[in-house]
Order: C-alpha cells, then structure tokens, then sequence
C-alpha cells in the first residue's frame, strides 16, 4: 500500500514539475526557517547557564520614585556590594563591573580599542569561564589582568600572550597573566579583565549563599538597606541573573522584586 501511494507521489510531481519545484522550495525554506527560529530561541534562553551559579546571582539595582513613575539605575555608588555583603549573611559574595573603552597599544604599535573592566576577586569565584592560558589562582595571587581570546588575537595573533603588558597613556599598564573565551551567551563580558581590591561604582552583583532561603522578608531587608546607610527614600531591587538579557529594569514594576518598592 504504501509503494502504491508512493508512486502516485512521484507520478504527480514528475507531470508538473515545475509546479511541483516550487512546492518543494517553499516547504524547504519554510522547514528550514523554523530550525533557524528554534536554534534562535535556544540560544536566547541559554543565556548565562555558561555560569554554573548563575542561579544564584542577582543584579542589584537602586530605583527611584520620580514624578513621571519609577526609574532603575545599573550604576552604583561604591561600596553597596561590600556593605550588603557585610550585613547580610545569605550573600556569600558580591561584586562590581566598571567598563571602559581606551585605546591600548603593545610596545609601539598602534592603539586598538578595548573594553577595560574592573572588579574585585569575588568576580572570579561568582563567574566562570575557560581559560585557554594561565588560571584564576595566578590571577588572585598577582596584579596580573585577564583578557579575553579575541583581545589576545588581535594584538599578539597566535603567540602567547602570558607574560606580554599592553598599556593605556603610558600610565595604565597591564600585565597579562590568563587569556580565557568569552561565551556568546551571556552579557558578562570584556576585552580586558583588570582585579580591583578596592569597591567602586558601577553596576553590582551578589551571589546568595547556596542552601540560603531568599524570603520576601530578606528581599524586604535588602531592598530597605539604602535608608539605612543614608537618608533617602531610594529603595535596592535585585534582578535574577538569567533574567537579564531578556528581561529590561523596567519590568521589576510588575513582578515579585517590584512589588517590594510600594511596601
């Protein structure tokens, strides 16, 4: 039965073949572009599982009650990671990212534009990448930088980079000691990796401890710690990790964290 449908099929595409080309090229292009959109969405839901605990990270946000509604801010004053880290005994580490475009030159070749982020160590033990050179103890025990594939690529090619220093301004300068891949799928990234012992500004991050219950109760602490350092009504919001790529600040108003402002 089924060899007598089939040669039905060939029969009928083989009497119109023209009619029938087209057919089968729209069912191509159309199969083709579903894997295409299912690949897409994979990928976008993939982002930051290249971090083993990125289910337990948040970014911390300050928000802000304007007259024309509510605003989120990234960018940080110092020190908030360190302090919440200090009061709070779930999170078992915080940190900051400070980035920075500059033009870096190695020896007397010609400057090439790099994204220059600062941290602390913390960074290294909440976010996880391969290393193709050198390792994360060498980077901890020197005042060593981290740089990215791509960045070793450009200025050394296929040589090794451990050991080379890129500088900025002849002031600014970087010693290489690890060269690590940047995944695709995550917005943590960087050129050029440069550990910090001190807090600055810029946009924070924590890590809550791992068998540690993140209540309502805790969120509520935390997101009244800011009036307690210093007089204002701004309030801290924290935003799921592997919500940051597809969710925008401006969300938190209509869910569970954003509910924590109107009490």
């Amino acid at each position: 039965m089924i060899a007598h449908y089939l040669k039905i099929a060939f029969r009928n595409i083989f009497k119109d073949r023209i009619y029938s080309l087209i057919n089968l090229a729209g069912l191509s292009v159309a199969i083709a572009c579903c894997f295409l959109l299912i690949f897409w969405i994979r990928f976008e839901l993939s982002f930051e599982n290249c971090h083993p605990k990125a289910g337990q990270i948040y970014k911390v946000l300050e928000v802000e009650q304007r007259a024309d509604g509510l605003h989120k801010n990234e960018w940080i004053r110092p020190g908030i990671a360190r302090q919440l880290k200090e009061t709070f005994p779930e999170i078992e580490a915080s940190t900051y990212v400070s980035h920075e475009q500059l033009p870096f030159v190695y020896e007397d070749g010609e400057g090439i534009m790099v994204d220059y982020t600062t941290t602390t160590p913390d960074y290294l033990n909440m976010f996880s990448y391969d290393y193709i050179e050198g390792r994360k103890e060498n980077i901890l025990k020197s005042n060593g930088v981290i740089v990215s594939e791509e960045v070793a690529r450009k200025f050394f090619g296929d040589k090794s980079a451990i050991g080379k220093s890129i500088s900025f301004g002849g002031y600014l300068i970087c010693n290489i000691q690890a060269v690590v891949k940047i995944p695709q799928n995550t917005h943590l990234k960087f050129g050029i990796l440069d550990i910090n012992r001190s807090y600055n500004d810029g946009v924070h991050y924590m890590l809550i401890m791992e068998n540690a219950r993140f209540s309502e109760e805790t969120q509520q602490r935390m997101a009244d710690f800011l009036g307690t350092t210093r007089e204002t009504e701004n309030k801290l919001s924290f935003l799921p990790l592997k919500d940051v790529h597809l969710h925008s600040p401006k969300e938190l108003a209509n869910n569970s964290f954003g509910k924590l402002l109107a009490t």
